[in-house]
């Protein structure tokens, strides 16, 4: 079924409104994977997409731009693990956290992951992190991806660091983390 040329430009405005640049993109190329978008409809879309996008420093942004790739877990980094069972609007950051993430951006590809960001999106964490006090430009430079990320560096409360042993049952069910 072939969409019309308005019904495809409700779709990509529903798109451009809901999604982060890089999810949109990311969206558009598996609709013409899946044949829903032939290579003249993907390249408008790609154009529109590109034109609504906010003006960014993307020079800091991207796959190793930094030279290596930070993932920290939202619910267990950012916050308390704890956090993870609250709304998020009852959630508070780590004291330090939202100063360190200012820094880190500057230095790493940082991507913030979790439950959350799969659950909810990106977005609700964007405005949360903003109404903590990151700076739009540090925020810009966030990746809120809907998957764990290669990366070289994770940050989580929840992880038991692998160093070649599997652990025992025991061990595991004995494993520490923060509250």
């Amino acid at each position: 079924m072939t969409a019309t040329p308005r019904e495809i430009v409700e779709r990509l405005e529903a798109l451009v409104d809901a999604t982060s640049l890089a999810d949109q993109l990311t969206r558009l190329e598996a609709l013409a994977a899946r044949g829903a978008l032939d290579a003249d409809e993907l390249a408008q879309a790609r154009r529109r997409a590109l034109a609504a996008a906010p003006v960014a420093d993307v020079r800091a942004i991207g796959p190793a731009r930094r030279g290596r790739t930070l993932a920290i877990s939202f619910d267990g980094g950012l916050c308390p693990p704890a956090s993870a069972r609250l709304p998020l609007d009852e959630v508070a950051p780590r004291d330090g956290a939202i100063d360190w993430l200012e820094r880190a951006v500057e230095r790493f590809d940082v991507a913030v992951v979790g439950s959350r960001v799969d659950l909810d999106g990106a977005e609700p964490l964007r405005a949360w992190l903003a109404a903590a006090g990151l700076s739009p430009h540090a925020l810009a430079r966030v990746r809120f991806p809907s998957h764990k990320p290669p990366a070289d560096v994770y940050l989580d409360a929840r992880a038991m660091r692998f160093v070649g042993a599997f652990p025992s049952a025991a061990e595991v069910a004995a494993h520490q983390r923060d509250a």
